[in-house]
């Protein structure tokens, strides 16, 4: 056990939080939803999510929110036009990727299918 920076105690070999309020290594935040109603953010809300992330405020208290509560929040997320935008061109390029995966695929194919044929013949 030592003492940190703040004067808390942590126990050796654990991960502290690093200035943007995540552990290292930790994803970045793509969707903060905050509940209540309150529509302002706190400092350490702003440390802990990255410039993309997508707002949802909603004004159900956080006991009740429940599975359509959620759903709302990733109908926000996916409607976001930033996020969309990113979204479909991460999905074009995927898509790019295994089509032409695709095509040197058959190339092979048939390369060793006419191989074989001459060996045979």
């Amino acid at each position: 056990v030592r003492e940190g920076d703040d004067g808390g105690m942590f126990a050796e070999g654990e991960e502290t939080a690093t200035a943007t309020g995540r552990k290292p290594g930790a994803p970045p935040v793509d969707l903060l939803i905050r509940t209540s109603g309150e529509t302002r953010l706190s400092d350490f809300m702003l440390w802990g999510i990255s410039g993309h992330a997508v707002l949802c405020f909603q004004e159900v208290l956080w006991p009740d929110f429940s599975f359509t509560d959620m759903c709302y929040a990733a109908w926000t997320f996916q409607r976001s036009a930033e996020h969309c935008a990113g979204g479909r061109a991460r999905y074009e390029a995927a898509r790019a990727d295994a089509e032409a995966e695709r095509r040197d695929r058959r190339t092979r194919e048939t390369e060793r299918a006419v191989t074989r044929r001459a060996v045979t013949h």
